[in-house]
């Protein structure tokens, strides 16, 4: 996703070369003024609608959304409602997030990391040198304040030494630690206090008891070819772990394991409180318990699909789907309430019309409008692809999808429906007045061989017109005006609204 400096040059630019209309037709085609509206829009409010790239939760109700931009969210009544997002410290999209009860969250990506310990209210950098990442990181929920983090530096070639790796133990009152050199790369680390902790390698499981200094094998997870850990969760000086099979075991003095999952295919295990867990299998279906040690699991199929999930003991849960959405229901609701409806795309195209309406696309096929003059912004329409779209000075609007599905809007973008037109080829461009009159261009033929023409679309019917086109935009320039861009910047000019 573009930044914001980035974001609003590009809607500003598609504002400006939109045509906005003129208020007369009695100047010359020279005098008339090509937009009326530029910079008018809170392109701002946008940052509700970032791409969410991870989610976490700590069993105090609170949830955190990792965002694009540098943005991360912020809950305190699990997940039904999330604060307006705010840029913390750390370059670039957020793409991971961990949090624990009483305020500790780290959000990383591959610049840096932050750590705050009020709930995502302040946070302290840390940046990250070329050669170094991110590795894995703690936040235990009973040992609020504490985080955990494991770097990895790669050596440049040449030197000695294949890499090296670092844990660095914050607390709420030690906010610089001095790093401590492991002897190797953890692919999990759970911390149970300052100085004591768990390490995962594949199927072997660590424990040390001086902050890393020494580890010592504990034991070994019985996982079978092709199972792998996905979850682990810290319970006091204790562990669970849920694997990709959806086996469950107890970590304690010895290795137990506990009453399986009844799944084998999971996209994701998590545990949500107590000893509440659920799981999402491959085909949608969630699994939930109340108590993962009991062999009662209760099944239900998610609304769309779903990429990874949390939840509160057992009782409300909080979807991340595929299409952008965050969703939530609570055990014994029919239905799931849609919290957030984020954007999975960059800004493609932006319209507006005379009224303070506006609509823009992302390249992921979605559509958002505004009625407000960009102060609040909604998803209105999500198909496969989007192409050209435009609007109209009455709020009469057309958006492409997939070269020739035509969808139609006559409230600025609220509502959108989609209507049969037999077009013989993809639509390149689109110019609407209003209503009554706007103009399509369309591409026949192949990439072989190719030409184009033009298409009026009339109170909504769409009607071939004489002679041919090759434009690379159409925009109004007053009543009746239309200009033509053709790809190598010749402008042409009908005075008859492209007739």
């Amino acid at each position: 996703m573009p930044d914001l400096r980035r974001l609003l040059s590009l809607v500003v630019w598609a504002v400006l070369i939109s045509g906005c209309h003129a208020a007369s037709d009695n100047k010359s085609a020279l005098d008339q003024p090509l937009w009326t509206h530029a910079l008018k829009l809170n392109w701002t409010e946008l940052s509700s609608y970032k791409k969410i790239n991870a989610i976490n939760f700590s069993w105090d109700d609170y949830a955190y959304l990792a965002m694009d931009d540098g943005l991360v969210s912020v809950s305190s009544d699990r997940g039904k409602n999330f604060g307006k997002p705010t840029k913390i410290p750390v370059d670039g999209d957020i793409r991971r997030i961990s949090a624990s009860n009483k305020g500790t969250v780290l959000a990383a990506n591959a610049n840096g990391y932050a750590i705050s310990f009020d709930h995502g209210t302040t946070w302290v950098p840390y940046g990250l040198e070329p050669s170094e990442k991110v590795s894995t990181f703690s936040t235990p929920n009973d040992h609020p304040g504490v985080v955990w983090v494991e770097l990895v530096k790669s050596y440049p070639a040449g030197d000695k030494g294949v890499g090296g790796v670092q844990l660095l133990r914050y607390t709420r009152d030690r906010p610089a630690p001095e790093p401590q050199k492991l002897d190797q790369e953890f692919d999990l680390i759970r911390s149970t206090g300052d100085f004591t902790g768990w390490g995962i390698k594949g199927a072997q499981i660590f424990v040390t008891q001086d902050g890393g200094r020494g580890w010592q094998l504990h034991g070994t997870l019985p996982l079978a070819v092709g199972d792998t850990v996905r979850q682990v969760q810290q319970f006091g000086d204790q562990l669970s772990v849920g694997s990709s099979k959806g086996r469950l075991f107890w970590v304690a003095n010895k290795i137990s394991e506990l009453p399986s999952i009844p799944s084998d295919h999971l996209v994701t295990v998590s545990f949500t409180g107590g000893y509440s867990a659920m799981a999402v299998a491959t085909n949608n279906v969630v699994l939930y318990t109340r108590d993962f040690r009991s062999e009662t699991w209760t099944q239900r199929i998610a609304e769309t699909s779903v990429q990874s999930a949390i939840g509160w003991a057992g009782e409300t849960f909080l979807f991340h789907a595929q299409s952008g959405q965050l969703r939530s229901f609570d055990v014994g609701s029919k239905n799931e309430t849609v919290v957030v409806d984020a954007m999975t795309g960059d800004v493609k195209l932006a319209a507006m019309d005379d009224l303070g309406r506006a609509i823009l696309s992302t390249t992921m096929g979605e559509l958002l409008s505004s009625n407000d003059a960009g102060r609040s912004w909604a998803i209105t329409l999500r198909v496969p692809s989007l192409g050209p779209i435009a609007l109209g000075k009455d709020g009469f609007g057309v958006a492409i999808s997939r070269d020739a599905d035509v969808f139609q809007t006559t409230d600025g973008g609220q509502s959108w429906s989609q209507v049969k037109v037999d077009l013989p080829g993809a639509v390149t461009a689109i110019a609407i007045s209003d209503r009554s009159h706007a103009v399509a261009q369309i591409r026949r033929g192949d990439a072989w061989r190719s030409d184009y023409v033009l298409y009026s679309i009339d109170d909504a019917k769409w009607t071939p017109l004489p002679g041919k086109a090759d434009f690379g935009l159409l925009r109004w320039g007053g009543p009746q005006r239309l200009f033509g861009i053709k790809p190598g910047g010749e402008i042409q000019i009908s005075f008859d609204g492209g007739r």
